[in-house]
């Protein structure tokens, strides 16, 4: 008698676990998309031959594409690869970041050495986000 009692426990407590792991599997928080990205500073000023990084971050952050794509509007004044700026001949460019279809971008002046105006590297966004880069 005590083998009839035995199944049905023991099936009832399978059938139990079986539904906690679904419930628990299907409300795992699932990646999103990228819905923005954003540019530490709006503007940067640097002078020929200075390097500098620029932050960005991606939102939210569990995000299914973090890679960021780099671009520059003039390549003979800034450069840029993986958000690493170079400042190579005297002018403005606008450096853009990119992922999943969602953009922000930053100005860049570029003097030449020694004649760069006293601001420091440049103008910081408002926005108090935790930056990455």
């Amino acid at each position: 008698m005590q083998r009839k009692v035995k199944l049905p426990i023991l099936f009832t407590v399978l059938a139990l676990c079986i539904f906690a792991f679904t419930a628990f599997v299907s409300c795992q928080q699932k990646p999103t998309e990228n819905t923005t990205i954003t540019v530490q500073s709006e503007q940067l000023q640097m002078e020929v031959g200075q390097m500098q990084k620029l932050g960005v971050s991606v939102d939210p952050i569990d995000a299914l594409d973090k890679q960021i794509e780099w671009e520059s509007s003039n390549e003979k004044v800034a450069t840029v690869k993986d958000g690493m700026i170079t400042a190579v001949g005297k002018g403005e460019a606008t450096i853009t970041a990119t992922t999943n279809g969602k953009s922000d971008s930053c100005k860049v002046i570029v003097e030449e050495k020694g004649q760069t105006p006293s601001t420091p590297n440049g103008t910081q966004k408002s926005n108090d986000s935790g930056m990455q880069g």
